[in-house]
């Protein structure tokens, strides 16, 4: 009988886990993360989990924030079924936290990991773009815009772009240290920046700019460093484009189209007087109710907003919202730790990464989505415990 390796079945599973994520109407993610606990019970061995966990429980703590400062909103929520949900979302900074910090990475881990992060996306995304052109050559539908492109790819716009921007950022990076030949690297990067034009998400733009900015200073010497400076500067000339400037149209309310930036003034204004009317420090708890803040944004005139119950659509809000100035405080803890082990290590791919999910927790509520947190937990926590890629 032929020997079960089982370290090629744990990377399988993070493979496999890492590709799913962006696959249209799944729910694989989550699936697997429960596999991989599962699997981690009986690999790698008691003794060595122990060995390991000794020495990096520190990173362990710090990795594993995002899950800890939801439990603890638990303690003083109104809503304990709500911030139960909202908790178990957050699984898996713990679960992977414990799992990669107990178990002998491989040098090339991380590369593993986002090269099948980067297929899955882009397995998506030619069925995204394919189905647009069928229903349109069928006279089916214009689905090449943001609100109708979602509808095909089965991911919210933001989510989507997130996942593009990444493996861009991953392809840029193949391409600099010479792993992938540029014959290839290029022709993907342009794909991908078709798709970005599809989804038309603002901070998306942004965040591949400036994560494209780190990734050339710390990875580039010389004149190579300030050619590749020039590139994604070019970049925001995209805003320019039709797609982009639909998004900049006025938004419907009560009192008449206001502009986006008006709109979303309005959206945060509401969010910080309910912060200033709740406890500053520790806020108002895990999944607590936010009837107030609804009543915000109808005393603004914000139909859209009250109407669907938006959140904060700014992580770094919607921890005071729930966790108050400490919720706050511990995750700007946890960011800065990263970023300081990223560049203390001259890790740039690592750097540029947690620089786009820092962009596009300005504008989302990042972690309160499946998409947001299962992206961000895997790539940055598999980031971390690999050696330089």
């Amino acid at each position: 009988m032929k020997h079960f390796d089982y370290e090629k079945f744990f990377y399988w599973i993070l493979g496999i886990s890492a590709a799913s994520i962006a696959f249209p109407y799944t729910n694989l993610g989550p699936i697997t993360v429960i596999l991989l606990f599962l699997f981690w019970l009986l690999y790698p061995t008691i003794g060595i989990k122990i060995e390991l966990f000794k020495a990096n429980w520190r990173n362990f703590l710090i990795l594993s924030i995002p899950f800890f400062i939801q439990v603890v909103g638990l303690f003083y929520t109104d809503d304990i079924r709500h911030g139960l949900i909202l908790t178990q979302l957050v699984l898996p900074f713990i679960v992977y936290a414990l799992v990669l910090q107990t178990v002998k990475i491989d040098v090339q881990a991380g590369r593993f990991v986002l090269f099948y992060f980067f297929v899955g996306t882009l397995i998506a995304s030619i069925l995204g773009v394919a189905k647009a052109i069928y229903y349109k050559m069928n006279g089916l539908g214009d689905y090449f815009f943001y609100s109708r492109f979602s509808e095909l790819i089965g991911k919210h716009t933001t989510a989507f772009s997130l996942f593009v921007v990444v493996s861009m950022l991953f392809l840029i990076h193949e391409g600099i240290k010479k792993h992938r030949r540029m014959v290839v690297v290029v022709p993907l990067l342009l794909f991908f920046l078709v798709v970005l034009y599809l989804v038309s998400t603002r901070i998306s733009i942004v965040a591949l700019t400036i994560g494209i900015i780190v990734l050339i200073s710390m990875e580039l010497r010389g004149k190579a460093r300030w050619i590749g400076l020039i590139l994604p500067i070019l970049l925001m000339g995209i805003f320019s484009t039709p797609n982009f400037q639909k998004r900049f149209d006025p938004s419907d309310t009560e009192r008449g189209a206001v502009s986006d930036i008006a709109f979303r003034k309005d959206h945060w204004k509401s969010v910080l007087e309910t912060i200033n009317h709740q406890n500053l420090w520790i806020g108002q708890g895990t999944g607590s109710e936010r009837n107030y803040l609804y009543e915000r944004y109808k005393s603004y005139q914000l139909t859209s907003a009250y109407e669907q119950n938006y959140n904060a659509h700014n992580q770094f809000l919607e921890y005071m919202l729930d966790n108050g100035l400490l919720g706050l405080g511990a995750f700007l803890l946890y960011l800065g730790f990263l970023i300081y082990r990223f560049y203390q290590q001259r890790h740039g791919l690592g750097l540029s990464m947690i620089m786009v999910f820092i962009c596009f927790c300005l504008t989302e509520s990042l972690l309160a989505g499946q998409n947001g947190v299962m992206t961000f937990s895997l790539i940055i926590t598999m980031l971390f415990v690999s050696v330089k890629c």
